[in-house]
């Protein structure tokens, strides 16, 4: 084969090889970061329970996170001037993570200002949730959930009446 024939050949097979990666794989599509929200109702003691339901907010895969913000959302909108709720940066080299839940400690990260604190969520009240972790960003809309009063005792059940004397019971 001549040299004329080789460069061909290589051309070929290089645009074959770029059409294969174009069409068939994902490697020049930019990743997606995808989140969840989960709400789970956590058994406390009466005078402990938290007026909205515990959330937590997981990820497809490992995320070093650089920076979380909850913020209420005023008539289903976000306003940017809103004060957050809860909001973190990362101090250093945050650890990878899963998943988080609202209001707890993030490894490598720190409130956004300082002396901040963390506001607990509302029942029925909509947050919008946004996570950075570099180029990556998320953001999810939830709706806090009212908590759930476990181990209440169930109204007293309203007595039959007695039998009539003379009567036979029924």
């Amino acid at each position: 084969m001549n040299k004329v024939g080789s460069i061909i050949l290589f051309t070929i097979g290089a645009v074959l090889a770029g059409v294969y990666v174009y069409y068939f794989t994902n490697w020049l599509t930019p990743v997606e970061m995808k989140m969840a929200v989960m709400q789970r109702p956590i058994p406390m003691k009466a005078q402990e329970i938290p007026p909205a339901q515990k959330v937590a907010f997981v990820f497809d895969r490992r995320y070093a996170l650089t920076e979380v913000k909850v913020v209420p959302l005023l008539n289903g909108k976000y306003n940017e001037f809103t004060l957050p709720s809860w909001h973190l940066i990362a101090h250093s080299n945050s650890v990878p993570t899963r998943g988080f839940a609202y209001g707890e400690n993030v490894r490598g990260m720190i409130p956004g200002a300082p002396h901040a604190k963390t506001y607990p969520l509302e029942p029925n009240v909509a947050y919008r949730v946004m996570v950075a972790s570099g180029k990556h960003t998320a953001e999810f809309d939830f709706t806090a959930k009212p908590a759930p009063i476990f181990g209440a005792e169930p109204p007293p059940a309203a007595a039959a009446p007695a039998p009539a004397p003379g009567t036979a019971a029924p």
